[in-house]
């Protein structure tokens, strides 16, 4: 888990403003969809709306009748949160990433008119899809509480990744210096230093290839209440990887797992004034 080093709190925060590159969509995988509702309900609030059958399972998370994530069949893979970034174009984004040493692991497909979809690997082999908008742009809310706010890589070689996501997106990039002094966490931004979306950190600090150290992407959840929703995550099932902690600059945060093994963070950004 990292720590953001000097970032402002009001820099860590998404929003609907969707542009190419930014995170546009979050969903879980399940293999029993009434226990993550229920577990999703009773820590966020979220209500389960399912789609028509021939989605095939998919269906959506509510808050304040607002779609703020998503939730589809794990079709035997473990359990896992997915993340997508905007694209305009599935299909070139496809052709750079493997330019780029990324893998394709889903060609570009369509989901009836609401758009169109692909699933990649970046050359650590860290997971991530692209969503290309038709009649659905995004999620409705982000930023809020119990809806997505932040995202961030852990990798193996934070360098190169760097240049893998820069050459995909666009990004530029903005590096602080850890609290501790043990490297730096690297916040991205498609629209300068006052509107990062994302971070990446390489555990060791190093910025150099590590081999052996997994690499993946992690989604943070806003809350009003650190604690009080990790007290929530570990009444109802979850299992709580590490407890509520103040990072300097981000706010409170923990990890966490729910019943089937997903993980995810929570983040309650610190008081200002």
């Amino acid at each position: 888990m990292s720590r953001t080093g000097g970032r402002e709190r009001e820099d860590l925060m998404l929003t609907t403003e969707f542009t190419v590159g930014r995170p546009v969509w979050v969903d879980v995988g399940s293999n029993d969809f009434a226990a993550s509702a229920g577990f999703y309900r009773s820590v966020f609030g979220w209500e389960h709306e399912p789609l028509p059958p021939e989605a095939g399972g998919y269906g959506f998370f509510k808050k304040d009748g607002k779609t703020v994530a998503a939730m589809g069949p794990s079709m035997g893979a473990a359990p896992s949160w997915g993340l997508y970034f905007m694209t305009d174009d599935a299909e070139a984004a496809a052709a750079a990433v493997r330019d780029a040493g990324g893998t394709v692991r889903e060609e570009p497909m369509r989901v009836f008119d609401m758009g169109s979809l692909a699933a990649f690997a970046d050359p650590s082999g860290a997971g991530f899809s692209v969503w290309q908008p038709g009649t659905v742009k995004g999620l409705d809310a982000l930023g809020d509480p119990g809806a997505l706010c932040w995202t961030e890589l852990s990798t193996a070689n934070r360098d190169r990744d760097k240049d893998f996501y820069r050459s995909l997106f666009g990004w530029t990039y903005f590096d602080y210096p850890m609290p501790d002094g043990d490297g730096v966490y690297t916040a991205a931004s498609t629209g300068g230093e006052n509107d990062t979306h994302s971070g990446l950190f390489q555990p060791d600090g190093t910025g150099a290839d590590v081999p052996g150290q997994p690499s993946g992407w992690t989604v943070y959840f806003a809350t009003a209440d650190c604690d009080a929703t990790a007290e929530a995550i570990s009444s109802g099932g979850g299992t709580l990887l590490m407890k509520p902690a103040t990072m300097e600059g981000a706010g409170r945060i923990a990890l966490a797992a729910d019943p089937q093994g997903a993980v995810f963070a929570i983040m309650a950004n610190e008081p200002t004034g």
